[in-house]
């Protein structure tokens, strides 16, 4: 299958970004649903959501129910609601824009990942 294909290549690129990089892990989980949805979402420092179109995004929605901040592209369809109440950041829907999201949010200090949390919430 074509998408296992794509998987396992996203599975080695991420295993090269950890060697010395600022990813300490990533979690390949199949779909998650109900309780595991809900913790995960809730664990969770932020939801990157760096789609080409996205007419809603009810994900969106739960991340920022459960007080997770939220990283978007400028094509998902709430992203101005997100990022005028400070819950998260949005940048273009492409490579460095998805590189600005993750780099916007690594410079953050604990304090500052709090702040967004609680904007999230609200």
């Amino acid at each position: 299958c074509e998408n296992q294909s794509w998987l396992q290549d996203l599975k080695m690129r991420s295993q090269q970004l950890q060697k010395g990089g600022p990813i300490q892990s990533i979690e390949w989980l199949p779909m998650v649903r109900d309780a595991v949805k809900w913790g995960l979402l809730q664990a969770s420092e932020a939801f990157i959501l760096p789609s080409h179109q996205e007419n809603f995004g009810i994900v969106v929605a739960e991340s920022l129910a459960c007080g997770t901040p939220v990283l978007l592209s400028d094509k998902v369809n709430v992203w101005e609601e997100a990022s005028t109440g400070g819950a998260g950041f949005v940048a273009t829907d492409d490579l460095d824009g998805t590189a600005s999201l993750l780099r916007q949010w690594l410079a953050l200090d604990a304090e500052q990942r709090q702040q967004r949390r609680s904007a999230a919430r609200a």
